[in-house]
């Protein structure tokens, strides 16, 4: 990756216009594979920018919401994330991501920005507040926590289940921060 970074890099410095993959493949090589190379990004820019808040939706969100209603006992959070599960819903919840992203874009790359600084922040806060939960909670806290979501999820006993199925695959368990790198 850093050698293509690096090439990318110098051929904007040489072709300082716009034209992306298209200028920099047209010039260098050939103006058919500088069309092939532009077409290829369009079409790989759209499936990524729909494929990405779709997979977020299916295998983040929704079952972030699951979890929270069993830790909590709210149930919008269950049915939201019940309803969002479903491909189809999660398919038009990420037409409807999509458009207002659309939206957003029409009013530049200043809105954008903006936009952007501000989940910036926003994920930087929860991932510190994730890391000062991990660092400051017990071990006894994180199996309670474990063993509490699968008694309401029906999984009884779950950190110690997990544990065993873990190791009868063969997997290393049973390391802690005195054994680094589970290899002491």
């Amino acid at each position: 990756a850093t050698g293509f970074n690096t090439l990318y890099g110098l051929l904007a410095g040489a072709y300082a216009r716009s034209g992306g993959e298209y200028l920099y493949c047209s010039r260098t090589l050939n103006p058919l594979l500088g069309f092939i190379a532009g077409t290829a990004s369009f079409w790989l820019g759209i499936f990524f920018t729909s494929f990405v808040p779709y997979l977020a939706f299916q295998q983040a969100i929704a079952p972030a919401l699951k979890a929270y209603s069993a830790q909590t006992g709210a149930g919008w959070a269950l049915t939201v994330g019940n309803w969002i599960a479903s491909p189809w819903h999660c398919f038009w919840v990420t037409t409807a991501f999509m458009v207002s992203f659309t939206v957003l874009m029409s009013f530049g790359l200043n809105a954008y920005w903006k936009l952007q600084r501000a989940v910036i922040v926003f994920g930087g806060a929860a991932m510190l507040l994730i890391i000062g939960f991990l660092l400051f909670s017990s071990h006894g806290a994180f199996v309670h926590g474990i063993n509490h979501y699968g008694d309401v999820t029906g999984f009884k006993n779950g950190y110690h289940r997990t544990i065993a199925a873990a190791a009868s695959a063969g997997l290393p368990h049973g390391h802690n921060l005195s054994t680094p790198w589970g290899c002491c």
